[in-house]
């Protein structure tokens, strides 16, 4: 065998080794809650965009206060960028959140969240914890508001969210 055809045959072992591993990294990824960028009613950036996300790494694009387009991303996002830049174009494009038609900040439109089965898996933990304590809770919750004790009301959702954080911290 010739240099060339070992060289050509190792080259294209490692790309398909690239692809494959981006493919399965998507397969079992998600979408997560971002800041595109694009809504900023009060000049801040906020959580108004579901991104598919592959199970590691972050990549995703965002558009600057001066209306620059830019993508934040980790290492891991780096290296599988023209892959998650297709995947996000074609396969899994993203779902707004929040909007704000005709540019009108009184009015926001609530968009529907994804099917918990398509969230990504990180999110999907939170959500499940965060229903959990919610269960628990709601009846002295729904007390709590029925006599308008907003200080009873804001103990229990700081209790909530404590419970919440503790069984994201030991689930696996």
């Amino acid at each position: 065998m010739s240099k060339r055809k070992r060289k050509l045959i190792i080259v294209g072992s490692i790309i398909g080794l690239y692809f494959m591993s981006y493919v399965g990294l998507s397969l079992f990824g998600g979408y997560r809650l971002v800041m595109s960028g694009r809504a900023r009613p009060t000049g801040l950036a906020f959580n108004d965009t579901f991104v598919w996300q592959p199970r590691f790494g972050v990549c995703y694009p965002f558009q600057t206060e001066s209306g620059d387009s830019s993508h934040r991303m980790d290492g891991v996002g780096l290296l599988y960028f023209p892959l998650i830049w297709l995947d996000q174009s074609f396969v899994h494009q993203s779902r707004p959140y929040i909007s704000f038609p005709d540019g009108d900040v009184d009015r926001p439109q609530i968009h529907d969240w994804p099917n918990i089965d398509q969230m990504h898996p990180v999110a999907r933990r939170l959500i499940t914890a965060a229903d959990g304590a919610r269960d628990r809770h709601q009846a002295e919750l729904d007390a709590a508001r029925a006599r308008k004790d907003f200080a009873e009301v804001s103990r229990i959702m700081k209790q909530m969210e404590e419970e919440a954080r503790k069984e994201m911290e030991i689930q696996p």
